[in-house]
């Protein structure tokens, strides 16, 4: 394990407010956001490209304007921060972009953390407590994010965040560093909320206790997002399996027998392959399930219809499968066939108008103190560094690759001490695993707020020192995931089943490795290395550098 450092260092960290100015005439300035704005003018800008390669204006014109805009200065605080190795300056643009200036990686991301914190505390902890399975602690809980809370714990992501860690802390120094200065970075803009040196704002008071950031924290918000843009492959498998009951019940031994298979077939339309080296005859290859669904399980779709329900009570389970109007795009062009001979990229990514924004736009740079970092683009609020935009060599983008990398299994369950389940013929064991969630004691009793979807678990319910303790015991197939609460059913032959969710996202990877190659990526070569360490939240990814040189990957775990 890796051991956590305490430095004595007490250094300065200075935060300058910009008006919103204009230059000359008085019209707005037309400069790029993510230039290496400097406020001292002998300091050339490190800049490549600015826009993403392709601008038609110079770099000398955003520049000098920019600058010009620097000459005034709203608002100026300073901060002592513990653990960073020399001063660190931020500066806040006229359009509200944090332009980040350090010597060192490690005073780059405390910066980046007090200063994402200063804006985006309310929407950072939100997120981790509801991914945690904790929301219902707060003050402003109900009785559907007490559902929430179990459907969270069900999933576990929490659980894998920490295996996540636990990898890092083994293998990757550099990516202990980042997570560890990050979260000092939030954790001290905390502690100054707390002492009165910075006012926060009302929503914390409402939200209760924020608990200190921790490295877990950012690697769950990564897997939450990754969760929120592939879990269930955007096609909810247990309504999917209700329809299809109903067809078998309805046609089952008549003319259209088989009507469903017809309609959503389960082998491909063609015998054509398309996976590289494949040399066995073609048809071959091509397989259908051994033995059809509805030969070996016959379910009452009056009873799958029920179970849909439950599980669209809970809100979170009905925000991630229902229909949304979706369609990112990104593109990039080659040098060759630009007017001006530099690569293109373009990204419009299409994710929900939050507010705040799911987004978060800065600028980390450590080349004006002689480093080799100039970043600027977007990031998700609790994550280090910059998820799409450029570093001081190359550009890049991304928008949702649609795997299809959830999987329902309905799976022969033999109850006892221990459940078992069949595979392969055999009988696996099922585990369990506890859980405890609290919320505050409703008027009505603590029983109150628990409905069908929680009762799916085996559970048990008590007050205890004023708060209600909700006692989850989640049951687990080893070789899938968690037990699809309220699905334990007994089939028309007489025999007992249970679904079971698997995703790509319930094993522990390791895409923050990805974000860190890209913070110097300069080749397609090095791209394509970056995103070799990109498992779960499937991407397409385009790419363009200041060579000309352009790539295209998607690259994701897709179960076979």
């Amino acid at each position: 394990m890796h051991s956590h450092v305490r430095f004595a260092a007490v250094l300065l960290l200075f935060v300058w407010v910009l008006p919103a100015c204009s230059s000359d005439g008085g019209n707005s300035i037309d400069a790029v956001t993510d230039v290496s704005t400097d406020t001292d003018s002998s300091v050339p800008l490190d800049t490549v490209d600015q826009d993403n390669a392709g601008d038609t204006g110079t770099a000398e014109t955003d520049t000098t304007e920019a600058r010009t805009c620097l000459g005034t200065v709203e608002a100026a605080s300073t901060y002592t921060l513990d653990g960073l190795d020399g001063p660190v300056e931020i500066v806040v643009d006229q359009w509200g972009v944090p332009h980040v200036f350090a010597s060192t990686e490690r005073d780059l991301f405390a910066a980046q953390g007090f200063i994402v914190a200063r804006y985006r505390i309310v929407q950072m902890h939100v997120l981790r407590a509801v991914t945690s399975g904790r929301y219902g602690e707060g003050l402003l809980a109900g009785p559907g994010d007490v559902s929430n809370d179990v459907y969270m714990r069900v999933l576990n992501l929490r659980g894998v965040a920490e295996q996540m860690w636990e990898g890092i802390q083994a293998n990757e120094p550099e990516l202990v560093t980042m997570l560890e200065a990050y979260s000092s970075g939030v954790n001290q803009y905390l502690a100054k909320v707390a002492s009165g040196d910075i006012k926060g704002s009302a929503e914390m008071a409402l939200l209760g206790d924020i608990w200190e950031w921790t490295p877990v924290d950012c690697l769950l918000i990564g897997r939450l997002q990754s969760w929120d843009l592939s879990f269930d492959g955007r096609s909810d498998k247990v309504a999917n399996y209700e329809r299809y009951m109903e067809h078998v019940t309805r046609w089952q031994g008549g003319p259209l027998d088989g009507l469903f298979e017809d309609m959503h077939p389960l082998q491909p339309a063609t015998d054509a392959l398309s996976v590289p080296g494949i040399t066995a005859d073609r048809k071959s290859t091509l397989r259908t399930p051994a033995v059809s669904m509805e030969k070996k399980f016959q379910i009452d779709p009056q009873r799958l219809q029920t179970l849909q329900e439950t599980l669209q009570s809970v809100p979170l389970h009905a925000y991630i499968t229902s229909p949304r109007e979706v369609g990112s795009n990104d593109w990039t062009i080659s040098g060759a066939l630009s007017a001006t001979g530099f690569a293109m990229v373009a990204n419009d990514t299409h994710l929900s108008l939050r507010n705040p924004p799911v987004f978060f736009e800065i600028h980390l740079n450590t080349t004006r103190a002689g480093g080799d970092l100039d970043l600027a683009g977007v990031t998700f609020p609790g994550i280090p560094s910059i998820i799409l935009g450029r570093n001081a060599h190359a550009a890049w983008g991304g928008t949702v690759y649609y795997a299809d990398v959830t999987d329902v299994y309905l799976e022969s369950y033999t109850p006892g001490t221990p459940a078992t389940v069949e595979l392969d013929g055999a009988q696996v064991a099922v585990t369990q695993r506890e859980e405890v969630v609290w919320y505050k004691i409703p008027e009505e009793g603590c029983a109150s707020w628990i409905g069908s979807f929680i009762n799916g678990v085996k559970n048990e319910v008590e007050e205890v020192d004023g708060k209600c303790k909700l006692t989850l015991h989640i049951q687990e197939v080893p070789h899938h995931g968690p037990v699809i609460p309220g699905s334990q059913m007994t089939t028309e032959e007489g025999g007992e089943a249970v679904m079971t969710w698997k995703w790509t996202g319930f094993k522990p990877t390791n895409e923050l490795k990805t974000v860190y190659k890209m913070m110097r990526m300069a080749s397609p070569e090095e791209f394509l290395d970056a995103l070799s360490y990109f498992k779960v939240g499937a991407q397409n990814w385009v790419y363009a550098d200041q060579s000309g040189h352009i790539a295209y990957a998607a690259f994701c775990q897709i179960p076979v």
